[in-house]
């Protein structure tokens, strides 16, 4: 089974993503896929890892988000050796 990391992500003039000390930005959503992978690497993860993306909608200010119809989430499976 393949380890599950999950990122809370928003966007503020470009897509960043966080779980714990770890943050990564990026102005697309690919490179910001390939920076996460960069910085898993680097931080010794090997294997099967899939990366769970969550909108954080605690970024969107409380009376805006009634006219949200939806959040984005994303799973990204990344092979890391």
């Amino acid at each position: 089974m393949a380890l599950k990391l999950l990122f809370d992500v928003t966007f503020d003039g470009s897509w960043i993503a966080k779980r714990g000390d770890v943050c990564v930005s990026a102005d697309s959503l690919i490179e910001l896929d390939r920076k996460i992978e960069e910085k898993l690497k680097e931080l010794g993860y090997r294997g099967e890892v899939g990366v769970h993306m969550w909108y954080d909608v605690r970024s969107i200010p409380v009376w805006l988000r009634q006219y949200q119809s939806h959040y984005f989430h994303r799973v990204v499976k990344l092979k890391l050796e």
